[in-house]
């Protein structure tokens, strides 16, 4: 089963549900609060490109995982 063909709703521990706008939202939250760790020692341009190499391996990952 592909990944975009999984149900909406995760079930994480004992029947605890969660929408997939909950796991996004956890997951923005969280790199965030990481990035903003860095607001002193970086640009705001090295933030976004180091957004953009995670964005291409998670595609990469992807291609790699359909073959």
């Amino acid at each position: 089963m592909h990944r975009r063909d999984a149900a909406v709703l995760l079930y994480v521990g004992e029947g605890m549900k969660l929408s997939q706008g909950e796991v996004v939202q956890g997951l923005v939250d969280e790199l965030l609060e990481t990035i903003h760790k860095y607001d002193d020692a970086m640009f705001l341009s090295t933030a976004i490109g180091c957004l953009e190499l995670v964005k291409q391996q998670l595609i990469n990952d992807s291609l790699e995982g359909q073959k």
